[in-house]
């Protein structure tokens, strides 16, 4: 039995706050992807008014054009039911909306604090409420300045409710300041004196005009070591890193180990600065600095050790830690970092995900061809080549240039790096040189499709990805296509069948390609999930870390990055995580990322980067294998045997170790699922094509209390999340073991069985595909209302609707 129910929604589209004066020949244009009618009908209306369509797209009813406001305005007066969605550009590592997470700059010798947060909204704002605490010891505020203008209690138009450590500002008619798209607000606080330099002493809130509020968040990014470097001739060795904060650090403390049979340690230097007042002896000291040394942001930090003599070069023997003035601290320790290797080399993350086995098998992706949407490719021999020395199938297509649409150079890095981690046919060696009888891509005989949307600094326009989804699904057949890899991510500004790149995505399922997409980057809060990881059909993967102890799974965890569910229309995302933190990868030393990350630089082309495009690659790679095994897969088939082998992660107790909203399903096994014969467990209840055709759209089982904001799925019990991470050490001795996983065998209780065929209970499945009855929906009362919607009064960008006409919500009623 199926409860349909209809809400008639009115459209949301609002292009540029009203109509201007200008005419529309003295207005600029901008770019639209445009959608609500035929594509004639939507030609001749565009053109009627004096706008330009760019291209008509193929594999789903929309155009893009050129139109300033007032032509957006006359066209929707003869079709009120179009919609406009901003041709805005997407990124490989998306940060839309603000972005505020850079750290407070301290200028000491000044007694100022400055912090910088930037609207990468498409919307501009005008900020009427501030809120600023401090350390008291601070003393007075004495000067405060925001976007360059100087605010003060006396100001006309400015009401400052101000105390010993805190202070409140309203901001009145024209006082009120403009921070327009993509712009950067900069606040300046200056005080009788700074005593701290710890950024949790710190507060500082603005509340915009529309109510969106913006405040200092710390900076989840940590950078690891690079590995020891050796310098046998003169005893000593060295360490690099980098600070990643925009601010300077100040070096107040150093603690070191070394083996003890190297004698003294002579000197013990900081970017140069030998901090030793005489050379120490034992094995271990710690050095109080009497002079901070700064570390400017931004900069590597290069720590050297000058000993008597050097008796040992295991890394396992040395450590240095340095504590800054705001009291966090910096480990140098190689067990934390990726050994420094050659051209033979171990990437180790096959291993992780089993996908070593699958080689042993002889299972390596032959007869598989994965398209790649991003920046490009460049050659390498084992990129070029198969494991057996083969000239290895390679088709290449640029929607950025048609007249050389052959070519792909990737001045970016990104696309070659994906690539590499998916198909890179060179055989493993162990540390200490020993070949293996595995690969360092995870499917090393895969055929590759690459199609580049994304320039040189990693930019797309939804124009350029509709145009590459569309040529994939345009020569699926021609050219084999049987997994599409989409390693980025944007914001949603719609719900999700109505987002044209969603809608492109879900053609490219429907036509049976296996659609992989990355969660995103924009963790660790709850619902954070980007486009196209946000469509409830394909797989949408996050991003997990081996700790640098690929042999040793106790010491795993979910990356802080890594984006978390609910969607916006609650299900549960992501499907599944695969290894995402310091990833091996080929990269040209001459590309953006080669010539501005040079800490990642990991000797002979290999750089180690993060993200969950790097985990998305490492799950499309085990689907290539997945079909070899078993041409005959359907997307659907996939997607259930990955979600029903992956090893979730618990604790000893028999709880989630992490939400179900940042682990989904748990990491991904390629043996597991190749050897699985698991089918209809994905995606039941839904119907692809009514979706697309806009009869049926449905809703997730995702929940969230009103008392204290926790995530759920109702019929669960100990799943409830708070949307914060747990940045504990996750597993301890708590093992991503095969018979711990709650997809196999092993249950939290006997009324909470959790995927697979092992539903909650009849009416209430976890991932969405089998949606709830009337007493157990999502939002209710059967609508969008206020007081019972995952994202309380946030809307979508003014510039993309949420729907334009009826819409029929599905929740299936399983009997």
């Amino acid at each position: 039995m199926l409860n349909k129910i209809v809400i008639v929604a009115v459209s949301l589209v609002c292009i540029g706050g009203g109509i201007s004066a200008l005419t529309s020949s003295e207005q600029s244009k901008a770019s639209f992807i445009v959608q609500g009618a035929s594509q004639d009908t939507m030609y001749k209306q565009i053109v009627a008014v004096g706008g330009e369509v760019t291209h008509t797209f193929q594999v789903i009813e929309a155009v893009s054009a050129q139109l300033t406001e007032n032509q957006i305005d006359r066209v929707k007066r003869v079709n009120p039911l179009l919609r406009f969605f901003s041709n805005a550009d997407v990124n490989i590592s998306s940060k839309n909306g603000w972005k505020t997470n850079k750290p407070l700059k301290y200028k000491i010798n000044k007694d100022k604090v400055v912090w910088v947060a930037k609207n990468r909204s498409d919307v501009d704002q005008k900020i009427e409420h501030i809120l600023l605490t401090w350390p008291a010891a601070n003393g007075t505020l004495t000067k405060l300045k925001v976007a360059g203008k100087k605010l003060q209690p006396g100001n006309r138009n400015v009401d400052f409710d101000l105390t010993g450590d805190s202070a409140t500002i309203t901001l009145k008619g024209k006082k009120k300041i403009s921070v327009n798209a993509g712009k950067k607000v900069r606040i300046m606080m200056e005080f009788d004196k700074i005593s701290s330099v710890v950024d949790a002493d710190y507060q500082i809130a603005l509340m915009m005009q529309d109510g969106t509020l913006v405040q200092l968040q710390k900076d989840q990014d940590v950078t690891p070591s690079l590995p020891i470097r050796y310098s046998v001739g003169k005893n000593e060795i060295s360490w690099t890193t980098a600070n990643k904060s925009e601010r300077d650090q100040y070096v107040s403390k150093v603690t070191f180990d070394w083996p003890a049979t190297n004698g003294l340690v002579e000197q013990l230097k900081i970017n140069g600065k030998n901090v030793l007042a005489k050379p120490v002896s034992g094995g271990t000291s710690s050095v109080k600095l009497s002079e901070y040394i700064a570390i400017e942001g931004e900069k590597d930090i290069v720590i050297s050790m000058a000993f008597s003599e050097l008796a040992s070069v295991d890394d396992l023997e040395y450590d240095v830690e340095l504590e800054f003035a705001d009291r966090t601290t910096q480990q140098f320790r190689t067990t934390n970092a990726t050994p420094q290797q050659g051209n033979d080399r171990d990437t180790f993350y096959p291993s992780v995900v089993n996908a070593d086995q699958a080689h042993e098998r002889g299972i390596t992706g032959a007869g598989v061809t994965v398209a790649i949407i991003d920046t490009g490719f460049e050659g390498y021999k084992t990129l070029e080549k198969t494991t057996s020395s083969q000239d290895r199938f390679i088709h290449t297509y640029n929607v950025l240039d048609i007249e050389e649409s052959d070519k792909v150079e990737d001045g970016n890095g990104h696309g070659t790096h994906i690539a590499s981690v998916i198909a890179n046919s060179s055989q493993t060696f162990s540390l200490n040189g020993q070949m293996r009888h595995s690969y360092n891509g995870i499917a090393p005989d895969s055929d590759l499709v690459i199609i580049k949307a994304f320039d040189e600094q990693g930019r797309a326009s939804y124009a350029d990805i509709l145009k590459a989804i569309e040529y994939v699904i345009e020569n699926q057949s021609r050219l084999n296509i049987k997994v599409l890899n989409l390693s980025f991510s944007a914001t949603p500004s719609s719900n999700y069948w109505d987002d044209p790149i969603n809608q492109a995505v879900m053609r490219a399922w429907d036509a049976g390609i296996t659609v992989l997409a990355a969660a995103g980057n924009q963790g660790p809060e709850a619902m954070t999930i980007g486009v196209p990881g946000n469509t409830p059909y394909v797989i949408t993967v996050g991003a997990m870390s081996d700790a640098y102890t690929p042999e040793d799974p106790s010491d795993d965890f979910v990356t802080s990055f890594s984006s978390a569910g609910p969607t916006f229309e609650g299900f549960v995302k992501p499907e599944v995580i695969a290894p995402g933190g310091h990833i091996q990868g080929l990269l040209d030393d001459d590309s953006y990322i080669g010539e501005n990350y040079e800490i990642y630089d990991d000797n002979d082309n290999y750089f180690i980067l993060s993200g969950s495009s790097q985990s998305t690659a490492i799950t499309s790679g085990i689907v290539a294998l997945m079909l070899q095994a078993d041409p005959s897969l359907t997307p659907d088939d996939i997607k259930c045997r990955l979600m029903y082998t992956a090893k979730i992660a618990i604790t000893e107790e028999g709880d989630l170790a992490y939400s179900i909203f940042q682990q989904g399903a748990g990491l991904v096994d390629a043996i597991a699922a190749i050897d699985e014969s698991a089918k209809g467990c994905a995606n039941e209840g839904m119907s692809i094509a009514l979706d697309l055709a806009g009869e049926d759209h449905y809703i997730g089982p995702a929940m969230r209390y009103e008392n204290d904001g926790d995530y759920y799925v109702p019929g669960t019990e100990g799943m409830n999340w708070n949307g914060l991470y747990n940045d504990s050490q996750l597993w301890g001795n708590r093992n991503f073991v095969s018979n711990s996983q709650l997809w196999g065998n092993r249950n939290f209780n006997s009324d909470s069985q959790l995927w697979g065929n092992r539903n909650f209970s009849s009416d209430s499945q976890l991932w969405g595909n089998r949606n709830f009855n009337s007493d157990s929906q999502l939002w209710g009362n059967r609508n969008f209302s206020s007081d019972s919607q995952l994202w309380g009064n946030r809307n979508f960008s003014s510039d993309s609707s949420l729907t334009a006409d009826a819409v029929s919500i599905k929740w299936v009623e399983q009997q």
